[in-house]
């Protein structure tokens, strides 16, 4: 049996994103997608080369966005923008992201 050798491994990112403006509206939304092969890898204090498993991320957000400037004359509230966002990040492939995303 030979042994392990680092490797290289192929990675595919795409992402799209899209955004709306109207009047003091502002509606966003951003979706990215990423997989990677598995890969066999050493590093700085391992013991020998290890293999790290097939890899996918998922992440998207969207939000909604109001401008305060067209309703009120006070030089301060004209600045401020209320924004509502919500998103998410999944990860399968390596258990220690998946739980740092789960967070």
């Amino acid at each position: 049996m030979a042994a392990l050798a680092p490797s290289s491994a192929n990675v595919s990112l795409w992402g799209a994103d899209a955004s709306y403006t109207r009047g003091p509206w502002d509606v966003r939304a951003e979706y990215l997608s990423v997989t990677r092969d598995a890969i066999a890898t050493s590093f700085a204090g391992s013991n020998g080369v290890e293999i790290l498993p097939d890899l996918k991320l998922e992440a998207w957000y969207a939000q909604v966005a109001y401008s305060l400037s067209d309703i009120t004359s006070h030089p301060v509230l004209q600045k401020v923008e209320p924004v509502v966002r919500y998103g998410e990040y999944k990860v399968n492939g390596l258990d220690e992201l998946a739980e740092e995303a789960a967070e």
